[in-house]
């Protein structure tokens, strides 16, 4: 490696570490979206600037977000006139981090709200309105969706009618039930009191919740960052361990700690039998391809947890 080359890695390095701080500091803070956009636009500004500066690829921007697939589905039918209420509490917002098909998941969102449209539209109900609401339990994640309809017939809800397109569009209540159930879900179907239908599914969370997740890290804002993510997660989280960790844990390893070298770190605990090794750096990845037992190289930000 040339002298122009180790500066260039040390300036990349260098610039993206402020530039991931800035992309957290609206993470876990009740910001206005508005705010929260602004500071996406401008991080991803910056990282274009590096990245074209320095002739590097730009990072990938995760398509994993349930929150951004539930804007995206509902922008979809804003033509139809439907009012949209949202009230979003679950602390997951990706979508690997669920025992679900992705591609699945889409298409039961697009339907479910083509049925409510549906429903609106045959029974001509004036000033439609779908809520969505989502919240997470112990080892599940559960989306509700309800409309101001005219509800399940009682012979769908009492099990002696399950025909397999009730409401009428796309994949048929049935399917939809099938899905979930496969994934170990549950599907159940209700009418409101107040009028309207209600569709609840839970979905259960994939096995790495419940793991041990260890990090070794010194700035404090991505040690903060990283308690705030899995702060309700059902995982364990364990920062800086003096002791080895479990030998099932997954460990994200900080390249440029202050105290001990991170790739040292990573080859003690390799020694020791550790197999789940991560190293968390703004370098690229590349300069530790030829690490053999480095299962991946992240970036700053906690990681979708997909590993199985």
């Amino acid at each position: 490696m040339n002298s122009n080359t180790h500066l260039n890695d040390h300036l990349i390095h260098d610039l993206r570490t402020p530039i991931a701080m800035l992309s957290t500091l609206g993470a876990g803070q009740n910001l206005p979206k508005e705010i929260q956009d602004s500071l996406a636009s401008c991080t991803q500004y910056l990282e274009g600037i590096v990245s074209r500066y320095f002739g590097l690829p730009a990072k990938p921007q995760s398509n994993h977000s349930i929150i951004q697939i539930l804007n995206d589905k509902m922008d979809l039918f804003r033509n139809e006139k439907v009012n949209f209420k949202t009230e979003l509490q679950s602390k997951i917002d990706d979508l690997s981090l669920l025992n679900i098909d992705p591609l699945n998941f889409n298409r039961l969102l697009f339907n479910l709200i083509g049925n409510a449209i549906g429903e609106f539209k045959a029974n001509n109900i004036s000033n439609p309105e779908i809520s969505i609401t989502s919240y997470n339990c112990k080892q599940y994640f559960y989306l509700s969706l309800s409309d101001n309809g005219c509800g399940f017939p009682p012979e769908l809800l009492d099990g002696s009618s399950n025909p397999p397109s009730a409401r009428g569009l796309g994949l048929g209540l049935n399917c939809i039930k099938q899905i979930i159930q496969e994934s170990g879900g549950e599907f159940k179907l209700s009418n409101r009191p107040e009028g309207g239908a209600d569709v609840l599914l839970q979905i259960p969370l994939v096995s790495n919740l419940g793991k041990t997740v260890v990090l070794y890290e010194d700035e404090p804002l991505f040690i903060n960052l990283w308690k705030q993510t899995y702060r309700n997660s059902g995982m364990k989280l364990v920062i800086n361990p003096q002791n080895p960790p479990e030998k099932d844990a997954l460990i994200f390893i900080d390249v440029n700690l202050k105290e001990k070298s991170g790739l040292q770190i990573a080859q003690e605990l390799h020694n020791k039998g550790h197999t789940n090794l991560f190293l968390t750096t703004s370098y690229e990845p590349e300069q530790f391809e030829n690490i053999s037992y480095i299962r991946g190289v992240i970036g700053k930000e906690p990681p979708a947890l997909e590993i199985s």
